[in-house]
């Protein structure tokens, strides 16, 4: 049973939530954005690792100065490209990823997907009221190093980073389109990311070379799920996209579709060494949860795309 203590943090970080989507002043907003960076602090916080704490720290120092700067601009009145790049600061996209890179390597795995997803919706929520004025730089920039950061990588968080930069972007452009749809995608891609952590975390290794035989099956499946491998939902993700995207200029529907090609086969390439590695896939034990990454990342991916249809 879960002590009083974190049960009022829990309810501290949910309110932040609540407060965010029942008011529309400046000032409750920036309030509701701390509660839910203090929330986050505590439940993710462990004093009896070294590790952890540090990131905790570093998550506290980068989050404090972004939002000093943003209760600034609030102050001045200022709403426009200023506070448009503070919020790509605090999400870390674009070339602000090196904060995030370093705070992801110490977190538990539950920490990382709350980092990955929950704590990037009120920012995303605000930018979207916004009218984007360099959101293109950012947009391509976060892409682009999702793409080049990917490359070669061994560590399993440096490579969920890279693909939720990559991803990022994608929601971005998302944003920029009229309608709602951008949430839709951005919960799919948050279930789709679940699967992924769990799977990761299953395995107990933070490097791709110590997966084990057992839950390599697992893993694998989940790298081809992160890099768009058809038939995956991260695949279907992207084909919807494509699809949602045609009113953009043509040349970006070019450079997005180069840049999946290139994540496909960066992914691709990494799961297939590793089954080579370790010897093909006869040598890896039939684990009971295979069919749950299966059926998650195929049956489901293709559920969203009939339904995108329609």
């Amino acid at each position: 049973m879960m002590s009083p203590s974190i049960l009022m943090y829990i309810f501290v970080y949910l309110s932040g939530f609540i407060m965010f989507f029942h008011f529309n002043e400046w000032f409750v907003l920036w309030v509701s954005m701390e509660l839910v960076m203090y929330g986050f602090l505590v439940l993710s916080f462990n004093p009896s690792n070294l590790e952890v704490e540090e990131s905790c720290y570093k998550y506290f120092f980068v989050q404090s100065l972004g939002s000093g700067a943003l209760l600034g601009l609030m102050y001045l009145g200022v709403h426009d490209v200023v506070m448009e790049i503070v919020l790509f600061y605090k999400i870390g996209l674009g070339p602000f990823y090196y904060w995030y890179l370093s705070v992801m390597g110490g977190l538990g795995w539950v920490s990382c997907f709350v980092l990955m997803t929950i704590q990037k919706l009120i920012p995303m929520v605000m930018l979207r009221e916004m009218d984007f004025f360099v959101g293109w730089i950012f947009i391509v920039v976060s892409l682009a190093i999702g793409l080049l950061g990917s490359l070669g990588q061994v560590i399993l968080k440096d490579l969920l980073v890279y693909s939720s930069l990559h991803y990022m972007g994608w929601i971005l452009l998302m944003e920029m389109m009229e309608g709602e749809f951008w949430m839709i995608y951005f919960f799919m891609y948050s279930f789709m990311l679940g699967c992924v952590v769990v799977s990761f975390s299953r395995s107990g290794c933070l490097m791709v070379g110590e997966v084990g035989n057992k839950h390599m099956i697992p893993v694998v499946l989940s790298l081809f799920v992160l890099g768009g491998v058809p038939p995956f939902l991260g695949f279907v993700l992207k084909w919807v996209g494509f699809v949602y995207l045609l009113g953009l200029d043509m040349m970006m529907v070019v450079v997005l579709a180069v840049f999946s090609v290139i994540m496909c086969y960066v992914y691709f390439r990494v799961g297939i060494n590793m089954v080579l590695v370790s010897g093909g896939l006869g040598s890896a034990g039939v684990v009971d949860d295979t069919s749950y990454y299966v059926f998650s990342g195929v049956v489901s991916g293709w559920i969203l795309y009939l339904w995108g249809s329609v």
